[in-house]
């Protein structure tokens, strides 16, 4: 592994409701290596909007991909991982959210332990706010 690696931190997007919130903890991440993949799945336009919005906000790259027909969520969770491109993933559902040192404790975390391939949420806080975890697995996802 990287001694820094890049992170993907994939969203599969299909309701707008909290989704900006979502993306915002993404885009506040203290790790400076990342991507973020939204994979809309919604049949309106507000998420596509909301991506629009947050233009210029943050440091990372945000890449935005509608699905051409609809997947449900577990399709486009797949998608979203499969078009992820970094060393490492992490799963943000868009009714979650990320505390701001999260990625870069996970990844430490990982970095630390060569043995491990997958990290929980308490990594990042005492409380278990999401169930979403970092992995370097995404080659075995199917």
């Amino acid at each position: 592994m990287n001694a820094h690696p890049a992170v993907s931190i994939v969203i599969p997007a299909y309701n707008p409701r909290f989704f900006a919130m979502a993306l915002q903890s993404a885009l506040a991440q203290t790790y400076e290596r990342l991507e973020i993949l939204v994979c809309d799945d919604s049949q309106g336009e507000e998420i596509e909007a909301i991506v629009r919005s947050f233009d210029g906000v943050g440091v990372a790259a945000v890449r935005y991909v509608r699905n051409e027909t609809h997947l449900g969520f577990a399709g486009n969770l797949v998608k979203a991982v499969e078009l992820a491109s970094s060393e490492l993933v992490k799963v943000l559902c868009d009714d979650d959210r990320l505390f701001p040192l999260c990625i870069e404790r996970q990844a430490a975390l990982l970095q630390a332990h060569a043995d491990i391939s997958l990290v929980r949420p308490s990594a990042c806080s005492p409380t278990q706010v999401t169930a979403c975890c970092l992995c370097g697995c995404r080659t075995r996802v199917s």
